[in-house]
């Protein structure tokens, strides 16, 4: 996993990779002069946020669902998910 990071002293910022958190936390201890920052380039991506399209397989499943269940079909949304 890479982790963000700024020198303290020299007001650097820089990312190191890790393989999991234990390793990650014996630097910081080891190099007092560092903290771990927060990054939003690799903190957000747009699957998380939302942002990804759907493919039209899913759009015909959707689709199927609303037509099958007379009862639910002012709930489900057929057309392009992310604009939802």
């Amino acid at each position: 996993m890479i982790f963000s990071f700024k020198n303290k002293e020299t007001e650097e910022y820089f990312d190191l990779e890790f393989r999991g958190n234990a390793e990650k936390e014996e630097y910081l201890e080891n190099n007092k002069n560092v903290i771990q920052t927060l990054n939003a380039v690799n903190q957000v991506s747009p699957y998380s946020v939302g942002r990804m399209k759907t493919d039209g397989a899913f759009r015909d499943v959707m689709a199927n669902i609303k037509k099958n269940n007379k009862s639910m079909h002012s709930n489900v949304k057929t057309g392009n998910l992310s604009q939802i």
